[in-house]
């Protein structure tokens, strides 16, 4: 919801526009972490989506009602990010 102008007007919020670049810049450093320099923009989307994904299920999906803490689900999110192979990233 919060991409669509027909809901949320960027131009009203350029703190949250800022936030949304600041976000993107480590969705590329993570994509040339896991994938090298060569990484593409294809590469970015398919982090973002998946942890997009992840994050759905978690908080209101069908996973919500799995975990009894906020620390439960971030655990869990770092496990299933961890088998994604992002260095430095598991279970701690």
């Amino acid at each position: 919801m919060m991409f669509r102008p027909d809901v949320c007007d960027p131009e009203r919020f350029p703190e949250v526009v800022q936030a949304g670049e600041r976000a993107r810049h480590e969705l590329a450093r993570l994509a040339k972490a896991m994938m090298g320099d060569g990484a593409q923009v294809e590469a970015e989307v398919l982090i973002w989506s998946g942890v997009h994904g992840l994050a759905s299920l978690l908080l209101d999906g069908p996973l919500a009602g799995e975990f009894s803490s906020t620390e439960d689900r971030i655990d869990f999110a770092r496990g299933v990010v961890g088998l994604a192979g992002v260095p430095g990233v598991g279970r701690g």
